[in-house]
């Protein structure tokens, strides 16, 4: 619910799983990566789906050395396609405080355990009734 709040803390980035890519936000448009993500969450799970203006985007090769500077190179994002990094391709946002991504939307991975603890989704935003 902060993250809708107050929007994503990249300093977080890297803290769940790893940051191939460096800090940013990372996004994929493969609900099967997202889920893996959320999954190990009981009741906090959720997937943000976003709409998203990729910008000056670099395109990360296989064994590619700027993978991880690519900001530094002006670069708005960064995108790797599947079997680049892991299964599936996977974009990260530099900044997202950047009207760039924006949530559209919410899923909830538990939708049981989440109601079970008050939480819903409601217009497209997550709620704590």
């Amino acid at each position: 619910m902060n993250i809708q709040e107050v929007g994503f803390d990249v300093q977080l980035s890297g803290s769940n799983a790893g940051a191939a890519l460096g800090r940013g936000l990372y996004v994929t448009n493969t609900l099967e990566k997202a889920l893996n993500y959320a999954q190990p969450m009981p009741c906090r799970g959720a997937i943000f789906e976003l709409r998203v203006q990729l910008g000056r985007c670099y395109r990360v090769t296989a064994n590619d050395s700027n993978r991880q500077n690519w900001q530094e190179m002006g670069y708005d994002s960064a995108w790797a396609s599947e079997g680049i990094i892991g299964e599936r391709d996977e974009n990260c946002f530099k900044d997202p405080r950047h009207p760039r991504v924006v949530i559209q939307n919410v899923i909830l991975c538990h939708t049981g355990e989440a109601k079970r603890a008050g939480y819903s989704v409601v217009n497209g935003k997550l709620r704590k009734c």
